[in-house]
């Protein structure tokens, strides 16, 4: 027999079981337990069993144990709900501040339980009020995160911060908005809460108010001075509009512009209402946002570089990239990553969506991101398809798309470009002005590197007028195959 069966024994009130595990099994009468009540004590406490509390007790049981769900045997006693036997304890000598159980206070789970007479008992007997600790911070935290008003003001009225610590939750504040109690809120804003406080996971209260779209707290709290605009660097959504749009809370997204919200504000993981709404998924916010006057669908920031990096990087959702791209997104926005979208399409083998964008006329040349510089691994599409070893349909798609003198490059190796190319200098002053210059120039790439390459610009066409060459074309070759500043490919000039 073990400390399960004294734990089982003590939760069941047999006296005499327990005894004989004490007294002939020799089991330790506080031995830890992984049990919710943590001792043969928690147990009993929980259970209300006061003979055997007294029992254990006197045959020597630590009244101030640590342990189990409940934290202490105290703590078992304020879970169960009765008041005579948290007395019991106290009387007893249970230390009034110790462990609740989740790193709080025994104090703070009685308030978060709402029961008030209990809370009281324990103010009665000493429990600090301002004692922090837990999810919610402190014994007003848990209380505001339950919405338990009552327990709420009468913790105010022994001296609890109203502008003290919320836990993960920053300030009280913001645990009162995330329960989603106006009642809460009204009571905790007249005594004095600052609804500008900034911390926890959401930032400010406003914030966490419209993440939770409780649209009459969100009212509430602007009338009162919240700055609709506000963006904290701690909240993960920036902006109240941002983390509404986020969670699909329409009616809260729709009510925001009207006290004035802004949807082109950069702050939090997504940058943007509209890039918030675009990696959840929610459409219809989406097209709202849209429609809202000076929306910029392009504007860049948070971790997916815009709005079209954002429906990517959540679950593509057809319906809001059509949207975007009916209102006239960029196609070639940069992503923080692969550079542009088609660039991280190709990287991940996404067959269709790279047919989609370059559809829709996506540049296969466009480079930035992690491969920012023209002499870096992937500078294009094409390359960041290799590299993520995307499947032949994919390469094919591009290597058609790409009409230049990249397409169909034989080479062993991933790096580019696949061989030294030091003509920054000479092509910094460079114009070709020739039909000649221009065959001349070909040549010269030609002669310095060790693999073959076909396109419009290949030396099988060195008849071809330099009128018909595509200046654009030449520029992305220069810079592609010769590893050139983009600079200096623009000052290139095509003549016939």
């Amino acid at each position: 027999m073990s400390e399960g069966d004294l734990i089982r024994a003590a939760a069941g009130g047999n006296i005499h079981h327990l005894l004989f595990l004490l007294d002939i099994n020799k089991v330790d009468i506080n031995s830890a337990s992984t049990s919710q009540y943590g001792s043969a004590l928690g147990a009993a406490a929980f259970s209300g069993h006061r003979k055997m509390v007294s029992l254990l007790l006197k045959r020597g049981a630590d009244i101030n144990s640590t342990g189990g769900r409940y934290g202490s045997a105290l703590g078992a006693a304020v879970a169960s709900g009765r008041q005579e036997r948290v007395a019991l304890l106290l009387d007893r000598g249970a230390d009034v501040n110790s462990s609740g159980g989740s790193n709080r206070s025994v104090l703070g789970a009685a308030a978060f339980r709402g029961y008030k007479e209990i809370v009281s008992l324990l103010l009665d007997r000493g429990a600090n009020v301002s004692s922090t600790g837990g999810d919610y911070g402190s014994a007003l935290g848990a209380a505001a995160y339950r919405g338990n008003t009552e327990v709420a003001a009468l913790l105010l009225d022994r001296g609890a911060d109203v502008n003290g610590s919320g836990g993960k939750y920053g300030t009280v504040l913001v645990a009162a908005a995330a329960s989603g109690s106006k009642d809460i809120v009204s009571l905790l804003v007249m005594r004095g809460a600052n609804i500008r406080l900034v911390g926890g996971m959401y930032g400010t209260v406003l914030v966490a108010a419209a993440y939770y779209g409780n649209a009459d707290i969100v009212t509430q709290l602007i009338t009162r001075g919240a700055d609709v605009n506000a963006a904290s660097s701690t909240g993960r959504y920036g902006t109240p509009l941002a983390a509404a749009a986020f969670q699909g809370k329409t009616a809260v997204v729709s009510l925001l512009p009207g006290f004035g919200a802004h949807t082109n504000i950069v702050s939090g993981d997504y940058g943007t209402a509209l890039a918030a709404a675009s990696y959840s998924g929610h459409t219809g916010i989406v097209s709202e946002l849209l429609e809202y006057p000076g929306t910029d669908i392009n504007a860049i920031g948070g971790q997916y570089g815009s709005a079209l990096g954002a429906v990517f990087a959540g679950l593509p959702n057809r319906d809001i990239i059509d949207l975007l791209l009916d209102h006239g997104v960029d196609i070639n926005l940069v992503d923080c990553m692969y550079g542009s979208l088609l660039g991280k399409a190709a990287h991940e083998d996404n067959k269709s969506l790279v047919s989609l964008l370059l559809d829709h006329g996506a540049d296969p040349f466009h480079v930035g991101g992690e491969y920012e510089t023209v002499r870096g691994e992937y500078p294009t599409a094409l390359d960041a398809a290799r590299a993520g070893g995307a499947t032949e349909g994919t390469v094919t798609i591009l290597s058609r798309t790409m009409n230049d003198p990249v397409q169909k490059l034989e080479r062993d190796t991933t790096l580019w470009p696949p061989f030294p190319m030091p003509f920054g200098s000479y092509l910094t002053s460079m114009e070709v002005s020739s039909t000649a210059a221009c065959h001349d120039f070909l040549e010269t790439i030609a002669n310095n590197q060790t693999h073959t390459w076909d396109g419009n610009l290949t030396l099988a066409q060195a008849d071809i007028p330099c009128n018909v060459v595509d200046e654009g074309l030449l520029r992305r070759a220069l810079v592609a195959l010769v590893g050139v500043q983009q600079e200096a490919a623009e000052r290139c000039k095509v003549k016939a």
